[in-house]
């Protein structure tokens, strides 16, 4: 089961990630939020070590507003962010992909932390929120462009 593009609110979060052979996985990542939130007392939650330099990156890079990644309050930094596990590994470690996040994981950046708190979202469970239709971009398009960019871009198609 997924989403239709065509079922999205106008100006619903849409996180986008992009493969390296180009494939687009789009998710709902607010519904996908909710519902992690509504089952965290069934989901374990996993220390993962912060790199400092990716996470510094997303504010020089405009990944991540410095505004919202400085205002964050003390509640909001505890959150944790949320990974979804994709089905290939590296070095016996799952590949995943951050979908809910960024500004908190570039805040722990910031503070020097060695490690963030972290759910990690098994395929079975993240699939339902995923998008079809809509418009693929590029690894290139992606980077080039702030988080929300892609929120509400719909193929004329679809």
């Amino acid at each position: 089961m997924t989403i239709d593009i065509r079922e999205l609110v106008r100006g619903e979060p849409l996180f986008t990630w992009v493969a390296d052979d180009g494939t687009n996985i789009k998710i709902a990542s607010t519904r996908l939020r909710n519902w992690v939130l509504l089952n965290q007392h069934t989901l374990e939650i996993f220390a993962v070590h912060v790199d400092i330099e990716m996470g510094t990156s997303w504010l020089s890079t405009g990944q991540c507003d410095p505004t919202r990644v400085r205002s964050l309050n003390r509640r909001e930094r505890r959150e944790p962010i949320i990974f979804c596990k994709r089905p290939t590994f590296t070095d016996g470690k799952p590949d995943v992909f951050l979908v809910d996040g960024h500004h908190r994981y570039a805040r722990a950046a910031l503070d020097g932390d060695p490690l963030i708190e972290c759910w990690l979202i098994e395929e079975k469970d993240w699939r339902p929120f995923q998008v079809v239709g809509g418009i693929s971009i590029t690894q290139e398009q992606l980077k080039a462009a702030p988080l929300r960019n892609y929120g509400s871009i719909r193929d004329e198609k679809a």
